[in-house]
């Protein structure tokens, strides 16, 4: 994803949150898909309405980011 496209993501500027299944959303999205749809957009699985703060994201984006600078130098 390009650096412009991340700023640009709903992921970016709105709460983050987090399905049973482990998977994120931004909080729009995932209620919006809810609503719609009671499972996980991502593989399928009924979240029951179930959402949590992804508190933990912050932290998962930066080793990724470290892991992927480390790998293109």
């Amino acid at each position: 994803m390009s650096q412009q496209a991340a700023e640009a993501s709903p992921m970016r500027r709105t709460r983050k949150l987090r399905t049973r299944c482990r998977h994120y959303f931004c909080q729009s999205c995932a209620l919006n898909r809810y609503r719609k749809d009671p499972t996980c957009a991502a593989c399928g699985t009924g979240t029951n309405g179930v959402f949590n703060k992804a508190t933990k994201l912050p932290k998962l984006l930066a080793l990724r980011r470290s892991a992927q600078d480390e790998t293109s130098d």
